[in-house]
């Protein structure tokens, strides 16, 4: 499996988190253009309005028929700050998109001043601090001036080109307390939402993608999980199908396979009957007692075969099993059969299960590590989640390449512990397909030390009710 490169997250949640807030980052920066053009915009606004108030009073001192000035040069109003002059045209000029804004701006100041619009033509404007920054440099400034150069329709129909100078009346701009308010706002809340809705949404998205990777983990332990809930996305629910579909096909498949060995080995039992009954009809002992071993083996392993059969398909009440009380009586048949075994700790807990079966896969269990290591010691203990059961011996153990092939039906270990004792191979499978059964694992470990087998059964333990 290849890993994820370094700082990539591993999990799909992870992955949908960064994509979805970088996402919103990206495209904040780059809508933040419109935030830097309606600061332009507000720090334009006063001396824009000013500007109009001065145009309109210039205006209407021009065009007011009792005026002194009516019909006079109209550069006769013109002072330090303000420069009036006709012209030919409007002279209507490509503007920047912030530019035109103020515009807009300028022409609805000067209607409301006038009373009625009038045709009205930015040419030019510069805004500058008192450390003479200009454009955008001024954003962050406190006291910003405009320069103004507009050309404005007459009431007379002559354009008359204004030149104005225009601060902030006086008034002190936060360009700091904006930009934090824009931070916080826009930034800061936007964030602070889609990481939520990734924690909600994004989280409520992948859970049917963790119940399937935790059932396709579950599904060799146990074939007969319930199957997975058709629920979510289409294609989640899809995937969750095709799950459920293979999991109904496996099951067939198993369970095709355990009915014909358990046919065979039951079929068997007849014709094994029959050859016993005429082994003693021999008159060679000598060929009776070999007829006999291998007449022996052969039931052996019908059982065997019956017995693993069995343990596949556990079906029915499953009942609350004292742990404790079943390893003890486990012990003492081990004791009574000869085998020096020791029980140790304390599980204290009950699990659900099916008693028979469970005493029957760890009495093979102490069986084995008893006769193939001499002597075993049975340790147990639990947590909130889960009864643990240790089988240790003191054998010359199983090698770590071998024992994955060993918990499969039929394979035996072709030297030290299987050769001297004979076996049918089933052992070890019965066990584990019991443990699997009740919804537990079984791993084969090396002792303290590297001496011995260690098998470490993990049962889970009984909810409480309600």
């Amino acid at each position: 499996m290849t890993e994820p490169r370094l700082g990539w997250p591993r999990t799909l949640y992870g992955r949908l988190m960064i994509v979805l807030v970088a996402g919103m980052l990206l495209a904040q920066l780059l809508t933040g253009t419109v935030w830097h053009d309606a600061r332009y915009e507000r720090v334009a606004e006063i001396p824009a309005r000013l500007t109009a108030a001065h145009v309109a009073q210039s205006l209407r001192l021009l065009e007011a028929a009792d005026s002194p000035l009516a019909g006079a040069d109209p550069a006769l109003l013109s002072t330090a700050d303000l420069s009036v002059h006709a012209v030919d045209d409007g002279g209507s000029v490509a503007l920047r998109a912030r530019d035109r804004t103020v515009e807009r701006l300028l022409r609805d100041a000067l209607a409301s001043e006038l009373g009625s619009p009038r045709e009205l033509h930015l040419q030019h404007l510069r805004l500058y601090d008192r450390q003479g920054r200009d454009d955008d440099d001024v954003l962050s400034a406190r006291h910003v001036a405009g320069q103004f150069q507009l050309r404005v329709r007459s009431a007379q129909g002559q354009w008359l080109q204004f030149d104005v100078r225009e601060g902030q009346a006086g008034l002190q701009l936060e360009p700091t307390h904006a930009l934090g308010d824009y931070l916080l706002r826009i930034y800061g809340l936007r964030t602070l939402l889609i990481l939520l809705l990734a924690l909600l949404v994004v989280r409520w998205l992948t859970r049917p993608l963790t119940r399937l990777a935790a059932a396709a983990q579950a599904l060799g332990r146990n074939l007969h999980a319930p199957p997975l809930p058709l629920e979510g996305p289409r294609e989640v629910r899809q995937a969750a199908h095709a799950f459920n579909q293979m999991q109904a096909q496996l099951q067939q498949a198993a369970h095709a396979r355990e009915e014909l060995l358990a046919a065979v080995s039951h079929d068997l039992r007849s014709p094994l009957t029959r050859l016993r009954l005429r082994t003693e009809l021999l008159a060679d002992d000598a060929a009776r007692e070999r007829w006999r071993a291998d007449l022996d083996d052969m039931q052996a392993l019908v059982d065997s075969i019956l017995d693993y059969s069995s343990a596949t398909q556990l079906q029915g009440h499953r009942e609350a099993v004292d742990i404790d009380a079943l390893l003890r009586t486990v012990v003492e048949d081990a004791r009574e059969a000869g085998h020096a075994v020791q029980l140790g700790g304390q599980g204290g807990v009950a699990c659900p299960g099916f008693p028979r079966s469970l005493k029957r896969a760890l009495a093979n269990l102490v069986d084995n590590a008893a006769r193939y290591g001499g002597q075993a010691q049975v340790v147990a203990s639990a947590d909130a989640q889960a009864v643990q059961i240790v089988i240790q011996d003191q054998g010359p153990g199983i090698p770590a390449s071998e024992r994955a092939r060993l918990l499969q039906p039929f394979q035996r270990l072709q030297a030290s512990r299987s050769d001297r004792q004979g076996g049918t191979g089933l052992g070890l499978s019965i066990a584990l397909a019991i443990v699997q059964a009740h919804g537990g694992q079984l791993a084969l470990e090396d002792g303290p030390g590297g001496r011995g087998l260690c098998v470490r059964i993990t049962l889970p333990r009984a909810q409480p009710a309600g």
